[in-house]
């Protein structure tokens, strides 16, 4: 019925992301270790993640740090973990061989402890800075190592603290006395000139879909497919994230561009990023003025409740059902470089407006996408092309000339089928929001 390559390859878990972009986080690792589910963690449980901390610490090289004969985290508290966190995240920043799984997991592992411990005495002291640096701890913990179950916990705890107390939900501030606007949408475009434009479909049903496009591996834009959603309204107020998860920390893109070099990734609070970022004022500047990403994110694994916003495509269950949902929100001038996945994928636009070029799997061999001496290592997949796509350099990449592609502006409610292995190019027009669903 379909190609049968099709769910034949590897989950592409950050697929193009992890080879062009240099990432200290990751998403989901093996949980290290065992940790009990219940957010209230005894004595017995403290001296069991103690015990199994310290076998991390062999493991890794990095006994030096705590010394197991004259050290125990339960007697010496913060300051030791703090020491072990602290030398982890340095070899992640520096990237040397001793930065690789075990490190980001014995990271995750002191924030965790760190999380419970911090929240532990917030929670009897009454002392909200105490609870939002738990809260930061749990969060790192989860974004870097992948530890989900009990960072979600930890987190979901203090956070529910935070509204018992009043100190939740956030307000979206003024800035330098200046009120920003709280719709994040803009209304003005730069002119796009489309080359050759995808086929566009009004109100097709999920069985012609699979039908004429997902049994023939080709592109289509559904129009105003999620414009139904309650997405489409309440995600472009940033008063809707700064309250909903504004004291959650994630991993910031900074300065993209469709190159690596320039690209620096931070963890800052969803209210730092949207107010520093996002929110505009009435001349369309933000605070920062700066390029801002945060992408290919699971968020919806460690924020459910914004899945009662968004409607798993039809189209997707009619086709094997949804593997990856992630979450995509920036500045304008956010790239993604052009790259392929191996799955299929429905792109939905919620929020502002993309530019997107396509090309199909036969023009790979004019999309210089084979790694060696001339192109970076980080290309070793072979699903990511050395070519900017919008300023190719013809002297370097003659064949790219040759290249046949479509383009289309995404609009707010569409939705746009990249069939698997199809090459495809990303550049935010506005600030934008949205969400894609691996198929």
């Amino acid at each position: 019925e379909h190609s049968s390559h099709r769910h034949t390859c590897v989950p592409p878990s950050w697929a193009f992301a992890i080879a062009h972009r240099r990432r200290i986080f990751a998403t989901r690792l093996p949980r290290p270790f065992h940790i009990p589910t219940k957010s209230r963690m005894s004595e017995e449980h403290w001296l069991q993640l103690h015990e199994e901390l310290l076998q991390l610490l062999q493991a890794e090289g990095l006994q030096e740090v705590l010394d197991q004969k004259e050290y125990h985290l339960l007697e010496e508290g913060d300051e030791v973990l703090c020491a072990i966190a602290e030398r982890a995240w340095s070899q992640l920043q520096a990237g040397t061989s001793e930065g690789g799984v075990g490190c980001k997991r014995l990271y995750a592992a002191t924030q965790l402890c760190l999380a419970i411990s911090k929240g532990k005495r917030a929670e009897a002291s009454g002392d909200q800075e105490l609870a939002r640096e738990a809260l930061r701890c749990a969060d790192m913990a989860q974004i870097v190592g992948g530890t989900v179950d009990l960072s979600c916990e930890t987190a979901d705890r203090l956070v529910h603290w935070l509204q018992e107390q009043g100190h939740l939900p956030l307000k979206c501030a003024a800035s330098d006395g200046d009120r920003l606007n709280d719709d994040i949408r803009q209304v003005s475009l730069p002119d796009i000139k489309l080359e050759s434009t995808i086929i566009r479909e009004f109100d097709l049903s999920p069985e012609d879909f699979k039908t004429k496009y997902f049994k023939t591996d080709t592109p289509v834009v559904l129009k105003g497919r999620a414009a139904g959603w309650p997405a489409y309204e309440k995600w472009a107020k940033a008063s809707f994230w700064v309250q909903t998860v504004g004291p959650r920390t994630f991993p910031i893109e900074l300065d993209n561009s469709a190159t690596a070099e320039s690209l620096v990734e931070e963890p800052m609070t969803m209210q730092e990023f949207v107010q520093s970022y996002l929110q505009t004022d009435d001349a369309g500047k933000s605070s920062a003025n700066k390029v801002a990403y945060l992408a290919q994110h699971d968020i919806f694994d460690r924020i459910p409740v914004l899945l009662d916003d968004v409607a798993v495509p039809e189209e997707c269950l009619r086709c094997g059902g949804v593997e990856k949902a992630n979450c995509w929100i920036g500045t304008a001038g956010t790239i993604t470089p052009l790259h392929f996945d191996t799955y299929d994928n429905l792109l939905c636009q919620i929020v502002g407006y993309k530019y997107v070029k396509l090309f199909s799997r036969e023009q790979t061999p004019y999309l210089y996408c084979e790694s060696g001496k001339d192109f970076s290592s980080t290309r070793a997949q072979r699903n990511i092309s050395a070519v900017d796509v919008e300023n190719p350099d013809v002297a370097k990449f003659p064949e790219m000339a040759k290249a046949v592609g479509y383009d289309v502006v995404l609009s707010p409610g569409d939705v746009l089928f990249i069939p698997q292995r199809y090459w495809h190019y990303v550049r935010s027009l506005s600030p934008s929001v949205s969400v894609n669903f691996w198929f």
